[in-house]
């Protein structure tokens, strides 16, 4: 069994610690302590004792907290060495608590409306201490009081007598009247009471030891030992009826000004107005209890913010529920009430809440006069019933979503679970991470990515009946506005109105390693996309095709996918000018018309390689109606071309017939070095527009950006290479091709 820590304390007022008039409320706060947490509402024993004294208190645990309440009967050793004891009440049996993890001694006072401090609550936190020269501090005058009984300020002279070495030294403090504490190494002297402390403690005196020991020093300092500051304390009722907004307010922004890291909000229903809102500020915590719930008083107003976190930095918010008015709104416009909105800000984490029933989202994340948000964390988090998006990502750079439940979203579009998706002019957001989290019952989409976002990765998500996609990711006819560089890869959708994903002019899109199933139209759409890779997914048992590929799309890979028993008349198709796209690899299945159909003649230069269609029952595997189709049934097919090649992907052997072999000329192209086709060699200090490719050192690659060259090329494998003013993406090896079959005159 492992026993209490010890401590020294001295009580210079008799060693009375309450107000003979009032009860005094004892907190032992703790933490690092999980244990604690599994034992909320359990009944616990106190046990207070030295040599000479002993009390013996009941009390409750609450979150990390154990209370007991003092009488005046109750007083502690004026001076000696103490020992705490918890006995826990567990199966009918008191069981000691082991003590680890306290921090410090400390005093919080209490609050009316008024301000006015009533009932002198002591908040004890403890460390173990170093031992203490009795001798030395009997030896010293420390403090004369002087407090009215009004309580008013006086400034009092401290004097200090240091009889070891004779010698005076002298100080000045200000004594106000919101002085709770004076803290001598670990001596807690709790003033004598006045009828009212009208002001907040801010001052503490310290005295330290010096170097050498043989001596204290008054060193008069402002510190803020209070680690946690409850909304109580501030008039916050609580009640479900009173308005506790500037209650709140008042509180953090005490916490702010006093170096105080975190605000409690305890159990109870503290209505908000949401016009006025909770500002939030730098390096503050806002902790609900399990059972606290912000609730929002209804307006009428289009626009509005339960929790503001606007230009700040380390923020948190946890615990406890956020809760809209979406079902009392007064108005009919807008779709811009949220519950929690950052804007600007860098460092933000909110976890463990749940938010809901807002006019408009859960959480949205802005940006505020021209500053992204960056660096925020939304984890555990339930947003539910919301009416216009669980989570909106507008204006982000660095934004992780994990482990989260975005549910029920319906009211106004997008209505989605969440949704990325800069304004037009905005810049990109960037290196976004929605993980581990399940979004279902949404109106729109699971996820949605729309316009220019990049560098996006959305790994191991379950998104399951929502009434378009699981996945969406879609943008504009200009390049600038579409999406790219964005990873959909270990995810299980299934059971959505529309498609498992679907994508809709954008580029360089990775699906991989996700199960599409169950889906009321197709496991992947793909409209007017360009080098994108759909690799190794499962897709079965739609309601319309496995993977349907259109409208101009360009260099799609679909390799090594089990595509099986989708309803629809084929399981894979390309068609409308879709080309240099390659069918590789795949396990195909199913009792389709056809198991792979190239639609009809705009669909041109694709390939269809190895694949497994042995177990498919359909009437036809695969049917070319496109052009220059290359099918291998285990020997490389031929095309003709007019001339070597200048874009798609091509394997190693494979041969091309000159369509025009004249006298003089060549039989045709075969290829030498797997790889991308290019004719655009690297030019130092040119421009060049996003999403043009080029060529250099035996590589190929593609512009991020609009912009000029500098004088070192490009050679690195990486996804993001800086040179000059453009940034530049690694796609391939530059595919080589050798003439053959020299034609004579």
């Amino acid at each position: 069994m492992k026993t209490s820590p010890r401590f020294f304390v001295e009580l210079l007022n008799g060693g009375n610690v309450i107000n003979k008039k009032e009860k005094t409320s004892l907190f032992f706060q703790f933490y690092d302590y999980s244990e604690l947490m599994n034992l909320s509402n359990s009944q616990v024993k106190v046990i207070i004792f030295n040599s000479n004294k002993t009390i013996e208190k009941e009390g409750l645990v609450s979150h990390n907290t154990i209370r007991v309440t003092l009488t005046e009967s109750d007083r502690v050793i004026e001076y000696g060495e103490m020992e705490i004891k918890f006995l826990v009440f567990q199966a009918q049996q008191l069981i000691e608590l082991p003590i680890q993890g306290f921090q410090r001694i400390r005093i919080i006072p209490q609050f009316n409306d008024s301000g006015v401090n009533h009932s002198s609550i002591l908040s004890v936190e403890i460390n173990k201490t170093r031992e203490i020269d009795k001798n030395n501090i009997k030896n010293n005058q420390y403090i004369k009081e002087n407090l009215d009984n009004e309580g008013t300020q006086k400034q009092e002279k401290i004097e200090l007598i240091d009889k070891q070495k004779g010698e005076e030294r002298k100080g000045h403090h200000h004594l106000d009247s919101h002085l709770n504490s004076l803290r001598i190494n670990q001596v807690n002297i709790t003033p004598s009471n006045s009828q009212s402390y009208k002001k907040r403690r801010d001052d503490i005196v310290n005295l330290v030891d010096n170097k050498e020991g043989t001596s204290n020093n008054l060193n008069v300092t402002q510190k803020k030992d209070i680690n946690t500051v409850n909304v109580k304390m501030f008039g916050a009722k609580g009640d479900g009826v009173t308005d506790d907004t500037s209650s709140i307010q008042k509180t953090i922004d005490y916490a702010s000004d006093n170096k105080i890291k975190e605000v409690f909000v305890p159990d109870g229903i503290y209505m908000i107005d949401c016009l006025k809102y909770i500002n939030l500020k730098d390096n503050t915590t806002l902790h609900l209890a399990s059972k606290a719930q912000l609730r929002a008083i209804p307006n009428a107003s289009n626009r509005y913010y339960m929790i503001n976190i606007e230009d700040c930095s380390g923020v948190t918010v946890y615990g406890g529920n956020l809760k809209g008015e979406r079902d009392s709104h007064k108005g009919t416009e807008g779709e811009w009430g949220y519950g929690v909105r950052i804007a600007g800000s860098i460092n933000v984490e909110i976890r463990d809440i749940k938010i809901e029933k807002f006019w408009g989202d859960g959480i949205a994340i802005v940006g505020h006069k021209e500053k992204y948000s960056q660096y925020v964390t939304i984890d555990n988090v339930i947003s539910d019933s919301n009416r216009r998006q669980g989570i909106s990502i507008i204006r982000g750079k660095d934004i992780y979503v994990l482990n989260s439940i975005l549910s029920n979203t319906r009211g106004t579009p997008p209505q989605a679970g969440i949704d990325i998706e800069p304004d037009l002019g905005m810049p990109n957001a960037e290196r976004i991470t929605i993980e581990g989290c399940k979004s279902f019952g949404n109106g729109g989409a699971g996820i949605m990515v729309a316009f220019n976002v990049q560098e996006t990765r959305i790994l191991d998500n379950s998104l399951y009946e929502n009434q378009l996609d699981g996945i969406f990711i879609v943008g504009e006819s200009t390049i600038e506005r579409q999406p790219s560089n964005i990873i959909a890869e270990g995810n299980l959708i299934y059971n959505n109105q529309r498609s498992g994903i679907r994508l809709e002019q954008t580029s360089s899109i990775s699906l991989k390693q996700n199960t599409l199933e169950r889906n009321m139209s197709r496991g992947i759409s793909v409209y007017k996309v360009n080098s994108s890779n759909i690799v190794s997914n499962v897709i079965r048992n739609n309601s319309s095709n496995g993977v349907y590929v259109t409208d101009s799309s360009n260099k799609i890979n679909i390799c090594k996918n089990f595509i099986t028993n989708n309803a629809g008349s084929f399981q894979v198709i390309l068609r409308n000018k879709s080309s240099y796209c390659r069918i590789v690899e795949n396990t195909i299945s199913g009792e389709s018309t056809y198991g792979i159909l190239i639609n009809d003649e705009t669909v041109t230069n694709n390939l269809v390689s190895d694949n497994d269609l042995t177990l498919f029952k359909g009437s036809v595997k695969i049917l070319d109606q496109g052009l220059n189709t290359v099918i291998n049934n285990g020997t490389k097919s031929e095309i003709s071309v007019a001339e070597e090649p200048v874009e798609g992907v091509w394997e190693k052997a494979h041969i091309l017939y000159n369509l025009y072999p004249n006298p003089g000329g060549y039989i045709g192209w075969i290829c030498t070095v797997a790889g991308t086709a290019n004719k655009c060699p690297w030019v130092p200090n040119k421009e060049y527009t996003r999403g043009q490719k080029i060529n250099s050192d035996y590589k190929v690659y593609e512009a991020l950006n609009s912009g000029r060259t500098g004088l070192i090329p490009p050679t690195e494998t990486r996804n993001s290479i800086v040179d000059g003013t453009i940034i530049w993406r690694y796609i391939d090896n530059l595919a080589h091709f050798k003439r053959f079959g020299s034609i004579e005159h």
